[in-house]
């Protein structure tokens, strides 16, 4: 245990000048931690620190560490990405410009990336599940973003979904067990329009704060199904 957290502290070290030019975390910034499993035992942690201007998510893997960090505009949507694979030597840049694309620039194991993607009035949250708070505290049924794809046929593609609340029915035994008693908030997140017969998942939030909590279903990182959980 002490060998994995040695590992893990070196690769921070090894990664932080790479984002030496980012603004320093935020003293109010909220540290949330997840743990992705699977039946076969294996496991990956997600640490998050969060705040209204800045988003940092770590996570550790069995070669490497992946690291990104969002910088947010004052509605809550992406206006800059960085992130950075030590195991796939993958590092990326993306920015929002003043026409609704997206310049993505970096390097993919030895090879540059130069990519624009047009979204056009739809927002850009590459957050994903964490980033859509002000929706989960509105009144609107459905919602539809953008996010660049980090792994599998989606990686650095630019992909849109699609967001739809669901009536809150029994929680699933795996979020109980965690600890939280509710009440919560459900949504699907589906791959937008006919390609939602591809992929779809189900992610359960706290009902006070709009807080990701839980989710069950297929995993970038693990294979099977996995469960997603908030441990702090």
């Amino acid at each position: 245990m002490f060998n994995k957290k040695l590992a893990f502290l070196s690769l921070l070290i090894l990664i932080s000048p790479l984002f030496s030019d980012l603004p320093a975390e935020e003293t109010d910034s909220l540290l949330m931690i997840y743990q992705e499993s699977n039946r076969q035992g294996e496991q990956v942690r997600h640490h998050i620190l969060a705040s209204d201007k800045r988003f940092e998510l770590k996570t550790e893997l069995s070669g490497g560490l992946e690291h990104q960090v969002c910088l947010l505009d004052e509605t809550g949507q992406t206006r800059e990405w960085h992130y950075i694979d030590s195991s796939r030597d993958i590092q990326l840049k993306a920015v929002l410009l003043v026409d609704r694309r997206i310049h993505l620039s970096g390097s993919r194991r030895g090879k540059v990336v130069e990519k624009y993607f047009q979204i056009n009035r739809q927002p850009w949250n590459q957050r994903f599940q964490h980033g859509l708070a002000s929706f989960l505290k509105g009144e609107e049924r459905k919602t539809v973003f953008w996010a660049i794809g980090t792994r599998g046929k989606g990686e650095l593609k630019i992909t849109r979904f699609t967001v739809s609340r669901e009536d809150a029915g029994s929680p699933p035994p795996g979020l109980i067990e965690s600890g939280p008693r509710g009440p919560f908030l459900q949504i699907k997140i589906s791959l937008h329009g006919l390609l939602a017969a591809f992929w779809s998942g189900h992610y359960w939030y706290d009902a006070a704060e709009a807080d990701f909590l839980f989710y069950q279903g297929k995993s970038s990182y693990l294979d099977n199904e996995v469960v997603l959980l908030r441990e702090k």
